[in-house]
């Protein structure tokens, strides 16, 4: 199993596409940061695909995305690798 994180700015439906096409093509676990204020229907539609979402209240940038995104796998490593809960 991959698993895969992606940093989304004012995510739009082109994301909800991308992530369909990584979950028809192979077993995986997604990580969404959305990083600033987002829609809240892009928000429920995410949750709906069983993807992890994890926010920032206000934009941070990539690179904090990033480290959010590793900051809870390896919280999720250590806590004795039971599989993540859906935030």
């Amino acid at each position: 199993m991959f698993l895969i994180v992606i940093p989304a700015y004012k995510p739009v439906e082109k994301l909800l596409q991308i992530i369909d096409d990584i979950q028809t093509t192979m077993e995986t676990q997604i990580i969404v940061v959305l990083d600033g204020e987002a829609d809240k229907e892009i928000d429920a539609a995410l949750r709906k695909k069983e993807v992890i979402v994890l926010k920032h209240a206000i934009n941070l940038g990539k690179g904090r995305a990033l480290k959010t995104a590793f900051n809870y796998i390896l919280s999720f490593c250590i806590g004795g690798g039971t599989r993540p809960l859906l935030l």
